[in-house]
């Protein structure tokens, strides 16, 4: 772990090293992500947050940086997971198919709190999950209950939520059926 000091502000260089080359899958961002946790962030103080930066480094010494930097609290951890995930889903496969061989994380821990992220917030209990494709959306007819609303047109019964950072419901409601077009941003 490396430190480094830009505009009077700290950063820190957690590094891991992968035995052996490996194409960026989402279980290599879980287990990543999760040893950085573990030894990073679970042990900040309640009331700070990180700034992070989620890089790969190919086997050829290209290096790529996955999304851009995040305010996380320390219970934001299968939010970020999520959010590189979500990152790798839309990203060319051109990406995908060189193989790494080192993940770069590059945090600074700062005061007071990060805003609370939606996935954080308990759904109701009564809110049943159907599996289509790789997504979980409710099997409800309230558009609401699928993330936060970004915008609601009247004219044309047409609701835009948010479920994960890069993807959103656009929603059209009518008397009997709920029409549900799922677009994933890039």
């Amino acid at each position: 772990m490396n430190n480094f000091k830009k505009n009077n502000i700290f950063w820190e260089t957690y590094t891991i090293n992968l035995n052996n080359p490996s194409i960026m899958t989402k279980s290599v961002i879980e287990k990543a992500i999760k040893k950085f946790w573990n030894k990073n962030v679970i042990n900040i103080e309640n009331n700070k947050h990180i700034i992070v930066l989620f890089r790969i480094v190919y086997v050829n010494g290209v290096y790529n940086t996955l999304g851009q930097l995040n305010k996380l609290n320390k219970e934001d951890m299968n939010y970020y997971i999520n959010h590189i995930n979500d990152i790798l889903s839309l990203i060319s496969n051109d990406y995908k198919a060189e193989a790494i061989n080192k993940i770069i994380i590059n945090y600074g821990v700062r005061d007071g709190l990060a805003t609370i992220k939606n996935e954080n917030i308990q759904r109701s209990k009564n809110i049943v999950l159907k599996r289509y494709k790789h997504y979980n959306p409710p099997v409800t007819i309230n558009p609401l209950e699928y993330g936060e609303l970004l915008h609601y047109d009247k004219a044309l019964k047409m609701y835009l939520v948010q479920i994960k950072p890069l993807l959103i419901a656009k929603i059209y409601i009518n008397k009997l059926v709920n029409k549900v077009d799922l677009l994933k941003i890039r």
